[in-house]
């Protein structure tokens, strides 16, 4: 017993040193990688939980599963620029090992190393404060005369900017400060409206309207360190062959942030006094607008409801069916506003039509049933009604048209209908979708639509698509009747059969039946008279030789109406008075005159 606690406690030191030397190794398994983290908005910061995070440290996780790195964030003190200025410092001593969002140019790159490949992008930015319901995101058409504070160091920045006004057509005033802090307060005082700045340094209370002049950033390496670059590259390039969209991705998360929609009371009054606006939808253009049981439906209904649910706007739906009638009810005026305009649509270049910015980015594909599907010398139109071009091209193998994807793609889920349509997939081309507005409204709702736009997530507007393009298909009767045609068919054959040999078999039940009738009807004609309906005269002698052979007591009745009838029987025709003169006889052959009495012939029956 003693030699058994001995190896059993033998046995557990053995377990717990094991267990601290895979500890060690467990902690010890790659190399240690410093990476410097200055605490910037979106790009490296500390979450409520006390973790690292953002775009610097989401792609860091990415990368090191081509690794065998272990990450060690480096933080400094001060404010940004102290943080930077540091860390720097550090990566040229060498104290750190990298260090992120740095520019590259033959200066820097005489300093320290960089990699073959850029981990991002960042975009000079136009921004506003988060709370103003002034600006919107990309709405140009309402920027003239916007107030710019701007680095007055940065004549660069200045004609990137320039540039981009010029390009979206909208003008400005610039108001040159000489460093960033004076920029945050002559924008937080209201003696501007937006600022230029960096979108990887946007402070808090700042929301971006703007993006203009992309530069990639990269990895900085301390000078010397070629082996950790060699695997930074290999990693890098591993990452970017599986990944091709992980920037986007992460840029999207990190920096593309969705402003929430904001609208006071006096909005909301204004709103009001529009009274009921008219609003265009189609049909058969699912899963954007499309009737589902009788009731309008889809991606572009539940938008606009939305909006009216927060502002109280009150419409009313007026549903086209064709181009012709949409075209008809927008040159007459009749409407107010578009639901779901196209930007590449007939309705597009129409006079006297503004639109919102756009809600939902799309793509469009070609479709057809002719031979060489894709072989056109001119452009195709645009087709928003989707399912009527759809039967277009099948009854005319000539036709082609552009379509939007994910509405080709909603009725092409169709069995057996749409099996003749061939569709290019790759042959893509953008668009949008955004709200037409008639002259019959004024700009200031435009620009509420347009801050609207603005506030909706690219998730909530995925989410509504995908739901919308799941949504069950409905078939016409004659569709239904397509699909359903190798069934239809053997269900018929089926029947067919089925009814033949049913009306074979009542045949010859009725031929049974027939011939039981006649048989019964020989039976009794055999045994009765067909006038009387007594008992003929040879059933009657043959029920008479029963009885007699049996010595029966009978009483025999006959009653003799004389000249009533003649009796047919095998010797000819027999008056009635006859045949009782053969009964008689009969029973004068042996039987006693007290078993019987008789009646007048020729009407006999016999009562046992």
């Amino acid at each position: 017993m003693k030699y058994i606690r001995k190896a059993f406690f033998l046995f557990l030191i053995v377990l717990i040193a094991c267990g601290d030397w895979k500890a060690n190794a467990a902690e010890q398994t790659g190399d240690v990688v410093k990476v410097g983290f200055p605490i910037q908005p979106g790009t490296s910061y500390i979450n409520e939980r006390g973790d690292y995070a953002g775009y610097l440290v989401d792609y860091l996780h990415q990368l090191v599963s081509f690794t065998n790195w272990d990450i060690e964030f480096v933080q400094v003190d001060g404010d940004l620029s102290t943080q930077l200025e540091t860390l720097t410092t550090m990566l040229q001593n060498g104290e750190i090992d990298m260090l992120g969002t740095m520019n590259r140019n033959a200066e820097l790159e005489d300093v320290f190393l960089y990699p073959n490949y850029s981990y991002g992008t960042r975009y000079t930015v136009l921004a506003v404060l988060k709370d103003s319901p002034n600006w919107i995101e990309e709405d140009f058409s309402g920027w003239d005369g916007i107030r710019v504070a701007a680095f007055s160091g940065n004549q660069e920045q200045l004609s990137q900017f320039a540039y981009y006004a010029a390009v979206n057509d909208f003008t400005y005033e610039i108001e040159q400060y000489d460093s960033y802090a004076d920029m945050l307060q002559a924008v937080r005082s209201g003696q501007a409206d937006a600022m230029i700045q960096s979108d990887i340094s946007l402070t808090d209370d700042f929301r971006i309207v703007g993006r203009f002049s992309p530069a990639p950033y990269y990895f900085a390496l301390a000078p010397g360190d070629t082996d950790l670059l060699q695997e930074l590259n290999t990693a890098m390039r591993g990452l970017n062959s599986t990944q091709p969209n992980l920037q986007t991705e992460l840029y999207n998360l990190h920096f593309r942030h969705t402003d929430s929609f904001q609208l006071s009371e006096e909005h909301r009054e204004y709103i009001r006094s529009l009274g009921t606006l008219k609003v265009l939808f189609f049909t058969g253009d699912a899963p954007y607008q499309y009737m589902k049981d009788g009731e309008l439906t889809g991606f572009a209904v539940e938008y606009l409801k939305r909006f009216a649910d927060i502002t109280g706007l009150q419409y009313e739906p007026v549903i086209a069916h064709s181009r012709e009638e949409v075209l008809q009810l927008v040159q007459q005026d009749k409407v107010d506003l578009i639901g779901c305009v196209a930007t590449n649509s007939v309705l597009a270049p129409l006079g006297g039509i503004r639109f919102t910015v756009p809600f939902f980015n799309s793509f469009s594909v070609t479709a057809c049933t002719n031979p060489a599907p894709h072989e056109h010398t001119t452009d195709l139109d645009f087709r928003i009604d989707t399912e009527a071009a759809l039967n277009d091209i099948q009854t005319n193998e000539d036709y082609a048209m552009r379509a939007d994807y994910y509405a080709l793609s909603y009725y092409l889920r169709k069995e057996v209908v749409y099996d003749d349509i061939i569709v290019d997939w790759t042959n893509i081309r953008d668009f949008s979708y955004s709200i037409g507005v008639t002259s019959s409204v004024p700009q200031a709702f435009v620009t509420i639509l347009n801050q609207y736009a603005s506030s909706i997530s690219n998730e909530a507007k995925q989410e509504m698509l995908y739901h919308y393009s799941g949504d069950s298909i409905d078939y016409t009767l004659w569709e239904w009747l397509t699909v359903h045609r190798p069934l239809i068919l053997i269900f018929s054959l089926v029947l067919i059969v089925l009814v033949g040999a049913l009306l074979m078999y009542l045949r010859s039940k009725h031929i049974a039946y027939n011939a039981l009738l006649t048989e019964n009807r020989l039976i009794h004609l055999s045994m009765y008279d067909r006038i009387t309906g007594a008992y003929n005269e040879t059933y009657f002698r043959k029920l008479l030789e029963e009885c007699c052979q049996e010595h029966e007591k009978i009483a025999l009745v006959a009653f003799n109406i004389r000249g009533f009838k003649y009796i047919n029987d095998t010797y000819g025709i027999k008056r009635a008075d006859d045949m009782l003169c053969d009964i008689t006889s009969v029973l004068e052959s042996g039987i006693h005159e007290d078993e019987f009495f008789a009646g007048p012939p020729p009407t006999c029956f016999i009562s046992r």
